[in-house]
């Protein structure tokens, strides 16, 4: 007999995948992993995007369980709290990267 398989088990994590499936998210989440925390004001240098934006996006991404925030004085600073998303990432910008290689490969 074949096994089945709850999908209830994967909504947690399609919770977080939808939380950082935008280009600016996952900027925010591969600076968060070389800087470990950054402040919105170093964000917004860093991705050369406006505040609200950043705003914008670092609140889904707290909402959903990948970031958290303390307070530093007048600023607040975002942590990563889910590492692994940050190697995700990577893994597909390395896929990516490789397919366009292939793809001008095959034009000529």
């Amino acid at each position: 007999m074949k096994e089945t398989i709850d999908l209830k088990q994967f909504q947690e994590s399609a919770s977080i995948l939808k939380a950082v499936a935008h280009p600016v998210r996952m900027g925010v989440i591969t600076l968060l992993t070389r800087y470990e925390a950054l402040t919105v004001t170093d964000m917004c240098g860093l991705l050369q995007l406006e505040q609200p934006l950043i705003s914008h996006h670092l609140a889904k991404m707290r909402l959903a369980g990948v970031l958290e925030n303390k307070r530093d004085g007048k600023n607040m600073r975002y942590k990563l709290i889910i590492t692994e998303l940050a190697e995700a990432i990577h893994c597909l910008d390395k896929r990516n990267s490789q397919n366009h290689i292939k793809k001008v490969r095959d034009l000529n």
